[in-house]
């Protein structure tokens, strides 16, 4: 096969909407393939990036993300699955990167355990990320409501500004005004984590 601690503090950025509801709602009692397309469509790229940030690996990145919906939809009768899809998928994410790092550091040779160190987590790095990501949802939920938009669509969701200005009904122009105000920003007051490898790592993949 190619290639932990949850968050400290739920926080969530957007309240859900009601289409996001009922996508749940379908998709838990009614078996919906096209509900679970819809949430594919809206979250994979955001958590792709999840995924790529905690194993440093795409493919590793892909296999996890992909494995996490896979997962939603076959437990989808028995799985507690919140409103807060977005928060809930994240940690799942994460989870499972972790996982399969842990997987993935323990190689047999004649007959020996060795373990990768490049590979296997380490808890107090583990906390300090998922502090980082603490405060960049908190961050985002300070953007106001156009700006946050845009950026989810944009950085998140991979959307062109093209397709954004359609969706939005706004200019290109603006599209691009709203993202570099949320990027300035976001950057500005997650700086200090440049200090950091996984900072800067974050930098890369996020913003």
């Amino acid at each position: 096969m190619v290639k932990n601690k949850p968050l400290s503090q739920k926080i969530t950025i957007f309240t859900p909407t009601m289409d996001e509801k009922e996508l749940l709602t379908r998709l838990r009692n009614d078996g919906s393939e096209s509900a679970l397309r819809e949430l594919f469509d809206r979250h994979y790229a955001r958590l792709y990036r999840v995924a790529l940030f905690f194993t440093q690996h795409e493919e590793l990145a892909k296999e996890v993300s992909l494995d996490v919906f896979a997962t939603i939809w076959e437990k989808r009768k028995t799985m507690i699955i919140p409103e807060d899809f977005r928060h809930f998928s994240f940690v799942m994410v994460k989870n499972a990167s972790v996982n399969i790092l842990k997987k993935e550091s323990y190689t047999e040779i004649d007959g020996e355990v060795e373990v990768a160190e490049a590979l296997s987590p380490d808890a107090q790095e583990l906390l300090e990320q998922s502090e980082l990501f603490e405060q960049y949802e908190r961050l985002l939920s300070e953007l106001p409501p156009r700006c946050r938009e845009v950026f989810s669509l944009v950085k998140e969701e991979g959307k062109t500004y093209a397709e954004v200005a359609e969706e939005m009904g706004i200019s290109v122009k603006t599209v691009d005004a709203q993202l570099q105000k949320a990027l300035t920003y976001l950057r500005t007051n997650l700086a200090k984590h440049l200090n950091r490898d996984y900072g800067k790592r974050f930098f890369t993949i996020f913003l």
